[in-house]
C-alpha cells in the first residue's frame, strides 16, 4: 500500500514544531513597521540514490535539504533571509532580518 504524504503544514508541524501560532508570529514580525507584503517559503526534499551492479547492491545514498525563507517587501525595496534549521528561534531571527533588510536597502545606514 502507498505511503499517504501529509499535507505540508502537518509535516512542518510533526516534524519541527512550527505550528500555526509560530507562522503568524513569524510573520507578524515580518511585517512590523510599516513592511507592505511578507512571505515564507519552507522545503524539505530528501533523495535516495542506490547503485546495482550485476544485481547487487554496491552502494547507497541519502541526500537531505531542508531549511527555509522569509522575504518582506517594502515599496520597491525586498530583503529575504534563510535558514538550513528550522525552529522557532531561526524563524524569528529570518524574519526580523528579511524586514530590516527591505527597510534599509539601497544605501541607508541600518542603526
Amino acid at each position: 500500500m502507498p505511503e499517504t504524504v501529509p499535507h505540508p503544514a502537518e509535516f512542518f508541524r510533526e516534524r519541527f514544531g512550527v505550528d500555526d501560532a509560530g507562522l503568524e508570529s513569524t510573520l507578524g514580525t515580518a511585517l512590523e513597521h510599516s513592511v507592505d507584503y511578507a512571505d515564507l517559503f519552507f522545503e524539505y526534499t530528501v533523495q535516495d540514490s542506490v547503485v546495482l551492479e550485476e544485481g547487487i547492491v554496491k552502494s547507497g545514498g541519502r541526500h537531505v535539504e531542508q531549511g527555509f525563507g522569509v522575504r518582506a517587501q517594502k515599496g520597491e525595496r525586498q530583503g529575504y533571509a534563510h535558514s538550513d534549521e528550522i525552529d522557532t528561534e531561526s524563524l524569528a531571527l529570518a524574519a526580523r532580518t528579511a524586514r530590516a533588510i527591505s527597510e534599509h536597502a539601497g544605501g541607508d545606514p541600518v542603526s
